[in-house]
């Protein structure tokens, strides 16, 4: 909410409100301000990878290896740090991340199935709803 409002607060004078969520704006370039909200996604995915492939190592990795190329991805594209080696360090770490979570991907085919299984079913119920 804040970081949605923080121009608008800017615009209308209202700085000790801006001043109060500095943190979230102060890493980025103006710009792209906005991407604080993509690294709160980002630690919101990986938690959720925990907690939707409890038993299921293969989807953890599935999930966390999603998360991390659409973040490498919006990061790329953006390159919202100020500056220039820091955009590029995080571009090689998630690399490594990317690199690490997928070296040793067990086969499963019995666990893979019931995810698979399982994913259909929430898949449905969200469609479903709409």
């Amino acid at each position: 909410y804040a970081v949605w409002n923080l121009p608008l607060w800017s615009a209308m004078g209202q700085y000790k409100k801006v001043q109060s969520f500095r943190f979230c704006t102060s890493s980025f370039r103006f710009d792209s301000y906005w991407f604080v909200l993509i690294l709160l996604i980002r630690g919101l995915g990986f938690a959720l990878a925990v907690l939707v492939g409890t038993n299921m190592p293969s989807a953890q990795i599935c999930i966390a290896s999603l998360i991390l190329v659409a973040y490498s991805v919006m990061q790329n594209s953006t390159q919202p740090w100020k500056a220039p080696a820091v955009n590029l360090v995080d571009m090689i770490v998630s690399t490594c991340f990317l690199l690490l979570i997928n070296t040793d991907i067990q086969k499963n085919e019995k666990m893979e199935e019931e995810f698979a299984e399982y994913f259909a079913v929430v898949l449905l119920l969200f469609l479903w709803r709409l």
